[in-house]
């Protein structure tokens, strides 16, 4: 999908979804690819853990899903505090480290977990790649020359 964007550099981006709830790499716009093979690679990885430490496909679903339930509740949270609420733009590492600050951690450790457990939610059929959930990658083509 192609955006024209008044603000942002041509270029592209990857958001991940949950449950409606965005959040898009802070990463430059042609590393997207080998970003998102380490999101999987690192999915797959956690996930293997589980099921050797003997948590079930389904208990690894549950315990991946509450925990990114846990990261959507901070998100809105800090969006109702009054330094957020003003439609000030979000997902700077400033906002990351507000929300991490209400889970007990850093805002890029937020930013980990919360694209690590969308894929293996993906993985585990727990969410679909949908308007809701899943990974969604944008190009943005801006018309101003910067």
């Amino acid at each position: 999908m192609s955006l024209i964007h008044p603000l942002y550099n041509e270029g592209n981006t990857v958001t991940a979804f949950y449950k409606g709830w965005a959040i898009p790499a802070p990463i430059d716009s042609n590393k997207i690819d080998d970003f998102m093979k380490a999101i999987a690679g690192g999915a797959n990885n956690i996930l293997h853990k589980m099921l050797r430490d003997g948590e079930t496909l389904g208990s690894a679903g549950d315990l991946i899903a509450g925990q990114t339930d846990v990261i959507v509740k901070a998100i809105q949270d800090t969006q109702a505090t009054p330094e957020y609420a003003t439609g000030k733009t979000c997902w700077s590492t400033e906002y990351m480290d507000a929300v991490g600050a209400r889970i007990g951690e850093p805002g890029s450790t937020v930013l980990s977990i919360w694209f690590l457990n969308i894929s293996c939610l993906l993985k585990l059929r727990r969410i679909k790649n949908d308007n809701e959930n899943g990974f969604l990658k944008l190009t943005y083509l801006n018309t101003k020359k910067q």
